[in-house]
């Protein structure tokens, strides 16, 4: 039996319409696959477009904070610029009240000193008179006073003593 040429041509139409059609709704099933939004590409450009979305709202939020910072940075920075000759001209007259107090505390200190080292020889000169006074009458040999060395070295022990 043979079959006539055109229905081969039919069949081998029918065979190649047939394939194409299932090949179309083999690539049908698969691009849906690849759109659903639960899985395969759609969930990924879904994902993709919230994070950008969120992203973007941390951007925007940031730029904000950056600006009020920058703001209040400004003013800051010019409230220290006012201010700053001021505080300048305070700690300046701090330190040379600061100087002037040590150099007269310094002067004082020394005159003090002075004035006790003259006040010490005073009165070993006065014990010394005293003493002379009281032991003549008693029938004491007398106490010979300290001579100007000695007196000086008592002195020098004594400011040594006051500068400790």
């Amino acid at each position: 039996m043979t079959i006539p040429f055109e229905h081969l041509f039919d069949i081998i139409l029918l065979l190649v319409s047939g394939s194409a059609c299932l090949f179309c709704w083999q690539l049908n099933r698969r691009l849906a696959a690849l759109h659903d939004l639960k899985s395969g590409l759609g969930r990924s450009i879904v994902s993709l477009s919230s994070v950008i979305a969120q992203t973007k709202d941390v951007s925007q939020k940031a730029h904000i904070e950056a600006q009020s910072s920058i703001t209040e940075l400004s003013n800051l920075i010019e409230d220290v610029k006012r201010f700053l000759p001021e505080v300048e001209q305070s700690l300046s007259k701090m330190g040379h009240k600061a100087d002037q107090m040590i150099k007269k505390t310094s002067q004082e200190h020394k005159e003090m000193e002075d004035s006790l080292v003259a006040l010490i020889l005073e009165t070993n000169y006065a014990i010394d008179s005293l003493t002379l006074e009281i032991d003549e009458p008693l029938g004491c040999p007398p106490t010979p006073p300290l001579s100007m060395t000695q007196q000086v070295r008592e002195m020098q022990k004594i400011q040594k003593n006051l500068t400790r």
